[in-house]
């Protein structure tokens, strides 16, 4: 919630659909909106990727920060992230870590409008990768910016 959240207080105009498989995450998210005043602006669901989205609904924008450590990586992550973030929020499928990006990928004709934004956060070295599925999926304008460590972190994609 919290980057949904951070959007429509950057975007006064904007309304948002908010999803995460945790309903933990998603009382946070909740009660954090409520603080806000931003309640009335967002629609939060319990989903999977984007399940709980009726076929059809489509937006002009969709960010996604799906899991994307590896496991092997979980003894470098520093303490706070390992003590206080789920598991389920952090890590990417060990056998395939970009599995989450094609799940959403593969829901996008039903979701995104045809001149629309996609942005994922993505991990240490899977943004060229992501960048190749984007590009497969027909984005004609792909790109990797870089997170204040000039690492690339995000990947955007416009149709």
């Amino acid at each position: 919630g919290c980057i949904a959240l951070s959007l429509l207080r950057e975007l006064p105009a904007a309304r948002a659909v908010a999803v995460d498989v945790s309903e933990d995450a998603l009382e946070v998210a909740r009660r954090n909106a409520e603080r806000l005043g931003l309640d009335s602006r967002i629609d939060l669901r319990r989903s999977r990727w984007l399940d709980a989205i009726s076929r059809g609904d489509a937006f002009d924008a969709i960010v996604s920060t799906p899991p994307y450590v590896a496991a092997s990586d979980a003894p470098s992550l520093p303490e706070e992230v390992r003590a206080h973030e789920p598991a389920l929020a952090l890590f990417a499928d060990a056998a395939d870590d970009l599995s989450s990006y094609r799940a959403v990928i593969g829901e996008l004709d039903d979701h995104l409008e045809a001149s629309g934004l996609l942005a994922f956060e993505v991990g240490v070295g899977q943004a060229d990768r992501v960048a190749s599925l984007l590009t497969d999926a027909g984005f004609h304008t792909v790109e990797i910016l870089d997170d204040l460590a000039h690492i690339p972190r995000v990947v955007l994609g416009r149709r």
